[in-house]
């Protein structure tokens, strides 16, 4: 059984720096795995001024794709290292940075007796759908399909007799939604399946091939211990995926780290500009572009200058408005923002047509799609400014998109105790407070939180729009006429008015 120690805790807590600082302490062979790049190199500055500090030696080794002066595979350049330190003495005491990426690729038995330290939780489910009617064939030369008793699933295995697809092949093979289905088909650390009894059925259906994959934390059984921060685990998509498939086979021990933490509980005005969700498809359109416009026009107005995000199809309506800082949607683990006091984003990240077997496989549905990813990336982003320090004490503002974000945020900052202090501002000077956008069928399904009455004010609502409408066409209708000397009163001509129209009276 692999036992799997999370330090789980609010952001700011200090579970990375805990962890991070017993990696220094107590000498050993760790391989750190954090969720971007860039706080690789964040992480690896950290780890050598504290081994400076504390005169210990210890060979920091970071590893990653956008290294400068690096040549070579990220999963070589890894067993290059783990090859060499093999070869060196077991005292020694070295630390290997890479992403959760390369850790869901490399193969364990590389890692065997060594630490295994996992910033944040890695997205261990993919899913997706294919359409292979004219391509089933290729699929089969290389992947026999095992029919899970009971289920309408196949578990995809590579075929003995066939060399496997490397990473290689994959993408200059494909750049179709083939390639994510392939990359995990071919990695011998996920089990994948398919909604398929034999690949020939995909070449007499017209519907897309449905499939899901799944890397499991057993794989790192023979490592000497396997440690993981998460400031909301039992939220992920990850814990219900052990829940449901590994309970027996994986321990998940939690540790508050937050605990008795005191914080200075400052004040948090969350500013929102819609009442309604946004979505890049939405956004691409004229309503939704034009609360784009109008979001950036206040917060140039505002003068902002805080650090803020948001998805690339939104991203150019807010650049050059003002002199904050852009980052990326996803900032969970880095400090390098914590002096700014003020945030923004203007992100949507809900489920997709993609999610849907991953949501049928977990019995999952839409609203517990966007808990764990879009309103924990807010959370998670909006962490990262002054309240990420528990010392400080005063006023920190976030703007966000709409009303569900907002007091999805309120919600967990008060659940992580990190303030009570919480106002939610509608920001009405935008004047996009009461735009409607057409509700989506991920916003009809399961999970929704539309009411009732929601429901019957959104319908009170657009009569009442209708009828404003309908006044307007008949006032301009009624003008026309009048210019053009053909307007009649209603109800029954006068004797006079025929005579003069010419008409034949009664």
């Amino acid at each position: 059984m692999t036992k799997l120690h999370v330090l789980t805790g609010a952001p700011g807590c200090g579970k990375t720096r805990k962890m991070l600082d017993e990696m220094i302490a107590e000498p050993g062979r760790y391989l750190l795995c954090s969720p971007r790049t860039s706080l690789i190199d964040e992480q690896a500055v950290y780890l050598r001024g504290s081994a400076a500090a504390l005169d210990q030696a210890v060979e920091i080794i970071p590893i990653h794709s956008a290294q400068k002066g690096q040549r070579g595979d990220v999963l070589r350049r890894l067993r290059d290292v783990v090859r060499e330190s093999a070869a060196t003495s077991r005292d020694d005491h070295r630390i290997v940075i890479v992403t959760h990426e390369a850790l869901l690729t490399l193969d364990p038995s590389t890692i065997a007796g060594w630490h295994v330290r996992i910033d944040e939780t890695p997205n261990i489910i993919a899913s997706g759908s294919m359409r292979i009617g004219a391509t089933w064939s290729s699929l089969d030369r290389h992947y026999a399909l095992e029919p899970v008793e009971g289920t309408a699933w196949a578990r995809v295995v590579d075929r003995d007799d066939v060399a496997r697809l490397d990473r290689r092949q994959i993408v200059e093979d494909d750049a179709t939604t083939l390639n994510a289905f392939r990359k995990a088909a071919s990695n011998p650390n996920r089990t994948t399946f398919v909604d398929l009894r034999e690949w020939r059925d995909a070449g007499r259906s017209r519907s897309p091939v449905r499939w899901w994959s799944m890397w499991s934390f057993t794989t790192l059984e023979a490592c000497a211990s396997v440690v993981m921060t998460a400031a909301s685990f039992s939220d992920s998509i990850a814990y219900r995926s052990i829940r449901k498939f590994d309970a027996e086979r994986v321990e998940v021990v939690e540790m508050n780290v937050s605990a008795g933490t005191p914080r200075a509980h400052p004040n948090v005005l969350i500013h929102h500009f819609t009442r309604c969700s946004g979505s890049t498809t939405w956004w691409e359109g004229d309503e939704g572009s034009y609360c784009l416009v109008q979001i950036s026009r206040h917060l140039e107005r505002i003068g902002f200058d805080g650090f803020w995000a948001a998805n690339e199809a939104a991203v150019p309506y807010f650049r050059h408005r003002f002199n904050g800082t852009r980052c990326q949607p996803k900032q969970a683990g880095t400090n390098s923002l914590i002096h700014h006091t003020a945030c923004s984003m203007t992100y949507s990240n809900k489920a997709q047509n993609s999610d849907a077997a991953s949501i049928e496989v977990l019995g999952l549905d839409n609203e517990a799609i966007r808990s764990a990813r879009e309103e924990e990336d807010v959370f998670q982003f909006v962490l990262r400014g002054a309240i990420r320090d528990a010392s400080y004490g005063g006023t920190y503002r976030v703007y966000l998109h709409d009303w569900h974000q907002a007091e999805a945020l309120s919600r967990r900052l008060c659940a992580s105790g990190i303030t009570n202090n919480i106002e939610i501002v509608p920001v009405v000077e935008a004047e996009v407070l009461d735009v409607q956008r057409p509700a989506s069928k991920h916003d009809r399904g399961a999970g929704s939180k539309i009411g009732p009455e929601a429901l019957g004010d959104r319908v009170a609502r657009k009569k009442a729009r209708d009828r404003a409408r309908g006044e307007q066409r008949r006032i301009a209708a009624r003008e026309e006429k009048i210019a053009a000397g053909t307007y009649r009163r209603r109800g029954r001509p006068r004797k006079d008015e025929h005579q003069r129209n010419g008409t034949p009276g009664t």
